[in-house]
């Protein structure tokens, strides 16, 4: 059972952005729209949903498993993560499906971070797991904003 329903609105809502979307997306419109219609339930929903809210010069550099691979990991998190009972999906999509924040690079690596995460998280309420997560980030990496 999925812990945020998405309403009928909001489902044609995304489907409206994704077709208004692919009008710009060129040479690889044809390639996106066959392989987003061979995807079925959530996944397919979320594969648009990224799809209308990329920045065109991504829909051309980045290939369609990586953004595929976002969506389907979305619907695993839906499926699975205790964390997001009581966020709503406006939320969800916004910030726990979203592709990136500022310019860091799109790659196949949601599965791998929380791989990483998910037993340092285990039994605690979002609040320390929030920060539990933001614990591990600083072990490993130092982060610099390229953004003013």
């Amino acid at each position: 059972m999925s812990l945020i329903t998405f309403s009928d609105e909001m489902k044609s809502r995304i489907n409206a952005d994704f077709d208004e979307a692919t009008k710009y997306f060129g040479g690889c419109r044809e390639e996106i729209q066959k392989r987003t219609d061979e995807l079925d339930g959530v996944e397919k929903l979320f594969t648009k949903y990224l799809y209308a809210h990329l920045p065109l010069s991504d829909v051309g550099a980045v290939s369609f498993d990586i953004i595929y691979s976002y969506a389907k990991h979305g619907a695993f998190l839906l499926e699975n993560s205790e964390f997001l009972k009581g966020v709503s999906a406006e939320y969800f999509l916004q910030y726990v499906l979203a592709c990136r924040i500022n310019s860091e690079d799109l790659t196949d690596c949601r599965e791998f971070f929380y791989n990483m995460v998910k037993d340092r998280v285990k039994g605690m309420n979002r609040h320390d797991a929030v920060l539990e997560a933001n614990n591990w980030c600083y072990e490993q990496a130092t982060y610099r904003s390229t953004s003013p």
